[in-house]
């Protein structure tokens, strides 16, 4: 089951237009220009990165 779900994300590709990627792609300019002035201005940032793990256990019969 766990090879399924990894093989089926790797195949999956969102199909996004010109638009929606040159929204994106603003969007990530943006906000790294915002933490490019925070760290010169001496700001201090957090970076914070969350994952979800889900660990199943069981035994075959």
């Amino acid at each position: 089951m766990a090879l399924w779900i990894a093989i089926s994300q790797i195949m999956y590709k969102p199909q996004t237009t010109e638009t929606e990627q040159s929204h994106l792609i603003d969007l990530i300019n943006h906000r790294f220009d915002r933490r490019i002035h925070y760290y010169g201005s001496g700001q201090k940032l957090w970076d914070i990165a969350t994952t979800n793990v889900v660990a199943l256990i069981g035994r075959k019969k």
